[in-house]
């Protein structure tokens, strides 16, 4: 039997508080973050319908496996992070290199996933000596929504946890195409879970998370990193139509 909104949105928000969090004051508000593993430092940057727990409990812990120390901070406007007033991807570079100096961590490996891929662009181009190496995964550097209509139909839906739940429960196949997977595709039994996992995460939305994203985005489009000490690994992903 299908599980209730009520049931979906407490299962999200219980994963979320079983995970040991940290909280950096800094000059651009507050960010959360979340640490596991050992190793390697890699940053992992969420996209824009996942938060810090990402990164310690879901796709990236599996692929990555032990041997790395993982640092997932939850981006401008998400759980338990501050939305500055007119923030830009730069804006969100930084926090993640004061994170870092906070931290005690010289350089790391990055890992930008959609949305989240326009900050860490410019953190390699900003603070490249930070940064060994950037991947992009499903990279979504913003620009306009192509169909208006869609555009202003997700405007909405994104500000508002109930409806985003409604979207994905009543168009599944849309809103796995949102995600990045192929239209037709057939997921494994694996690959299923994951997108529950990242499902399940995504109803936990804020409601300045369109301002945010909109404004974590715009400059990411010309964004680059430049870097001689940054490696950029670009990999074929399939594209979608809005911010994800």
């Amino acid at each position: 039997m299908p599980s209730s909104y009520r049931q979906d949105m407490q299962r999200a928000w219980s994963r979320v508080a079983a995970i040991p969090t940290g909280k950096l004051a800094t000059r651009l508000g507050a960010v959360e973050y979340a640490e596991g593993g050992a190793g390697l430092p890699i940053l992992v940057a969420h996209g824009v319908l996942g938060c810090h727990a990402d990164g310690v409990d879901g796709w990236w812990t599996r692929m990555l496996g032990e041997a790395y120390r993982v640092i997932a901070p939850a981006r401008f406007g998400y759980v338990g992070s501050a939305l500055p007033e007119n923030a830009t991807p730069a804006d969100q570079a930084d926090a993640y290199a004061l994170l870092l100096d906070h931290l005690g961590i010289d350089r790391v490996a990055v890992i930008g996933y959609s949305a989240g891929s326009a900050s860490v662009l410019e953190l390699a181009r900003r603070h490249p000596d930070r940064v060994v190496g950037l991947i992009l995964a499903n990279c979504r550097l913003g620009g306009p929504t192509p169909n208006q209509l869609l555009r202003r139909v997700l405007g909405v839906v994104y500000r508002s946890q109930r409806l985003f739940w409604l979207y994905r429960r009543l168009l599944p196949a849309t809103y796995a195409r949102m995600i990045g997977v192929p239209k037709g595709y057939r997921p494994t039994l694996a690959e299923a879970a994951t997108i529950r996992a990242v499902s399940e995460l995504a109803l936990l939305r804020c409601a300045e998370l369109g301002q945010a994203d909109a404004a974590t985005s715009v400059l990411g489009q010309t964004a680059k990193a430049s870097s001689s000490n940054a490696t950029a690994i670009r990999r074929p992903t399939c594209s979608s139509t809005a911010s994800s």
